[in-house]
């Protein structure tokens, strides 16, 4: 007997009943033995058999048990593949023809699969192919069905029609060979740029030659590399990108990967970090090279923008590109020998109070395409206006002055080996009135700082934001001061009239009598309290060292990312309250927390004076 498949922790049992069901016999008559002879136990399966490799054919044997009925001992013989020669053999009794359906194996010479079914003549072959394949789990496009002659099976023949002149039923087995058609469409792929897709249909002409790509790496440092210390991919994790491609969408799929956020990552290149719209040939990397580019988090102290990104020196005599005036350098390119790298083109460093920006430009390309890579790399509003003024320190064929967008290096007196000095100018667009800003309010608490944002008008009065912060933390107005830059605000004061401006802005609240005797001298009060004069008293007497208070800031890494919270502490006050306070807020047990001070595991008995932190300073643990 064969079957296709047979799950190896399924009992022998399962296997008989099938068989039995498909040939008319009862399952308890029937026995299994294996090729030396020896009864299988139908209770156990096929993995408890000394099988040598899983996914081989297992030739097994089926037979009669002794003792069965003479209708069984019938049934056996009409299962065809069992007849014995010397035994007489009658035709059905209901005028059904045994038709035996075999599909073989693909050295064609073992039975893969053999089913016996019983069709009347006249009836169509369709609903013994579908038969078949429904308890094969094949589809019946797939499967050709043959008679021993050759002649393919359709749905209309009928047995009557392929044999008009025998007599059906007939006392022999009708064979019928089940064959996978050999017509299948091959499938085709195309290249795209970064996967494989598959495609019915191929495409009429060649194929476009790839877009040249460089290979870019992304390796973690500092603190960042230490909490993902634990990934598999210790050398960074590469990607290949179009030369002219963001290198942002790199640093975004990059962040994606390891569950980061995007706006926590800061990516630099040789110590400088990459704008958005930053390109490979922005750089000049060339396609087929590999470049490895840093990954810093934003609380890393490297990651601040005094530390990355200023341009660094480069080669041995390159200018120092410097925000002063009076410190600007221009040196000549011949000690540095450019000309290797950008032959014919002229080196431009356009610079602001902030940073230094370097362009390599034809002598003929006009300065309007530069001035608009400045602007994008600078992220300015749309209308700012920017005067570009070349610098000239001597005479040497420059001429100095503002620059049209119009005119080229080579209108300008460049030669070789020079380079151009471009101060940039950039006029601050007065504000809009309608235009909104955040505004952010931190004030202590217990558990740590607390924040609330709000959206405002430039030209609304801050009263609105006073009543809602009070209201939101059941106060009443007269009970807080708000401080901006250590000024108490006014109810009229607008952020227009404080000159705020950017994304967001932060203002303080504290208690009405705390901002008082911080704001203003010691004076009497007689809306306060009865006892204000000792406590003004202490403030007039200069505070120790160790009473003075300090932020801490207590980062964490949960599921969300980075959290973080800020304590106000005295530098003698032990680190136990923090440390509860921070449990107690993250409902986690103080026994399973350890808080570090860099590499340093804090005690409860620590202070901030005992580990010498200054107190100009904000402290920044980790938990």
């Amino acid at each position: 007997m064969s079957m296709p498949h047979f799950p190896t922790r399924a009992l022998w049992r399962k296997l008989v009943t099938q068989w039995a069901k498909e040939h008319g016999l009862r399952g308890d008559s029937l026995f299994l033995s294996d090729m030396m002879g020896q009864e299988i136990l139908l209770d156990q399966s096929p993995a408890v058999q000394a099988e040598p490799t899983l996914g081989s054919p297992v030739r097994v044997t089926i037979g009669l048990k002794e003792g069965t009925s003479s209708q069984e001992v019938e049934s056996w013989k009409l299962a065809g593949g069992h007849l014995h020669r010397d035994e007489p053999v009658h035709a059905l009794s209901d005028g059904r023809q045994r038709v035996r359906v075999t599909a073989w194996c693909n050295d064609s010479e073992s039975v893969s699969s053999s089913l016996t079914f019983r069709v009347l003549p006249t009836a169509g072959l369709r609903g013994l192919m579908v038969d078949w394949c429904s308890r094969q789990g094949v589809d019946l496009a797939d499967v050709s069905f043959k008679m021993t002659s050759g002649h393919e099976l359709t749905a209309a023949d009928t047995l009557q029609s392929l044999m008009p002149d025998a007599t059906l039923p007939r006392e022999d087995v009708i064979d019928v060979r089940a064959e996978p058609k050999g017509t299948a469409r091959p499938e085709l792929t195309v290249q795209l740029p970064d996967m494989q897709l598959p495609s019915a249909v191929p495409k009429d002409g060649a194929a476009k030659p790839a877009a040249p790509r460089v290979q870019v790496r992304i390796a973690a440092e500092g603190i960042l590399s230490e909490r993902l210390r634990a990934s598999t991919d210790q050398a960074g994790l590469s990607f290949k990108t179009k030369l002219y491609a963001p290198v942002s969408k790199v640093a975004a799929a990059w962040c994606k990967h390891h569950g980061l956020a995007a706006d926590t990552i800061v990516v630099s290149y040789q110590g400088r970090a990459l704008e958005k719209s930053d390109t490979p040939a922005t750089h000049g990397w060339e396609a087929g090279t590999e470049v490895i580019l840093e990954a810093l988090h934003v609380s890393d102290p490297r990651a601040q923008p005094s530390k990355i990104s200023k341009p660094q020196a480069g080669q041995a005599g390159q200018a120092s590109c410097k925000a002063s005036e009076e410190m600007l350098e221009r040196t000549s390119l011949s000690s540095q020998e450019p000309g290797q790298d950008r032959p014919g083109r002229a080196l431009l460093k356009v610079y602001d109070d902030q940073e230094c920006i370097e362009f390599w430009m034809r002598p003929s390309t006009t300065f309007e395409r530069m001035m608009t890579a400045w602007r994008q790399a600078r992220q300015l509003q749309q209308g700012q206006q920017v005067r570009f003024e070349l610098k000239v320190d001597d005479a040497k064929g420059l001429r100095a002055g503002d620059l049209g967008s119009d005119e080229t290096p080579a209108q300008r007196g460049w030669s070789q080996g020079v380079v151009l000095m471009v101060r940039a100018h950039a006029e601050v667009p007065p504000a809009d009135p309608n235009g909104t800003m955040s505004i952010k309010v931190e004030a202590d608490s217990p558990n740590g700082v607390n924040e609330v944002k709000f959206n405002m008008r430039l030209s609304a009065p801050l009263g609105k934001m006073m009543k809602a912060w009070c209201g939101h933390h059941g106060l009443a107005l007269e009970q807080a001061k708000f401080l901006f830059n250590g000024r108490a605000l006014t109810a009229e004061d607008t952020l227009m009239s404080l000159g705020c401006r950017g994304e967001e802005i932060t203002f303080r609240a504290v208690p009405h009598d705390e901002e008082a005797k911080a704001a203003e001298p010691p004076k009497p009060d007689t809306t306060e309290t009865s006892k204000p004069e000792p406590k003004e008293s202490k403030q007039e007497q200069p505070e120790p060292s160790d009473q003075q208070k300090v932020s801490v800031k207590v980062e964490a890494e949960g599921a969300d990312g980075l959290t973080e919270l800020r304590f106000n502490m005295r530098m003698s006050t032990p680190l136990a309250k923090m440390m509860q306070a921070w449990c107690e807020h993250n409902q986690i047990p103080t026994k399973d927390v350890e808080f570090l001070l860099g590499t340093t595991v804090l005690k409860p008995e620590d202070t901030l004076c005992s580990l010498g932190c200054m107190g100009d300073a904000e402290v920044v643990c980790r938990a």
